[in-house]
């Protein structure tokens, strides 16, 4: 759009700040691991997600351990634009461990919006972009960056419509409102929309 206004990421405004991963984090997960092969794709891990916050492209979240397994998913805020006076949009994106290459598929991605006048955090999208990396604890630890994000600023309520892509399906439905309900949220049934109060 002509009218949106880009911020820059490593914008200080609005209670968000930018960050790199923490020393102390990453030598108490190295500790952890056994193998050396997998302690080399972490450290190789970690040294891509300290070179992303330096060039700008993002401000580091948190990294979280993949159910089931060795892998790790790093989770950056990678986009602020002001759309207007009272609305910024944000995305949040998570990024797996395992890959070697460089330029590393998204693996989680959240598009959000921050309503100034009312001091809520709108869920636009929130999904695992690979349908086999879901119920490993990626969206709940996605979840939990959208919960820091709006704490961060000084949101009153995150709120959200909850719905299923593509097509409707019942059980599907009943795993998002499931999802959503583990991780503190109130579903209203008559509209769909979820709740979390800060």
């Amino acid at each position: 759009r002509a009218s949106d206004r880009r911020i820059p990421i490593r914008r200080k405004s609005g209670g968000v700040v930018q960050k790199n991963i923490d020393d102390t984090e990453t030598h108490k997960i190295l500790k952890s691991i056994k193998n050396d092969w997998d302690k080399q794709i972490l450290i190789k891990f970690f040294d891509w997600i300290n070179n992303k916050c330096l060039t700008g492209d993002a401000r580091f979240c948190k990294i979280a351990q993949v159910e089931q397994g060795n892998d790790y998913v790093a989770f950056f805020l990678t986009n602020s634009i002001q759309l207007n006076a009272i609305r910024t949009r944000y995305e949040i994106c998570g990024y797996l461990s395992y890959t070697s290459n460089i330029r590393k598929p998204k693996i989680y991605y959240a598009d959000l919006t921050h309503y100034n006048d009312t001091n809520i955090l709108w869920i636009q999208d929130n999904y695992i972009t690979s349908p086999n990396m879901k119920n490993k604890g990626i969206g709940s630890a996605g979840m939990s960056c959208i919960k820091n994000l709006a704490v961060q600023l000084n949101c009153e309520k995150i709120q959200g419509k909850a719905q299923v892509t593509n097509v409707i399906n019942k059980n599907e439905m009943d795993k998002l409102i499931s999802f959503y309900s583990k991780n503190g949220f109130t579903i209203n049934p008559a509209n769909d929309i979820i709740t979390f109060l800060l």
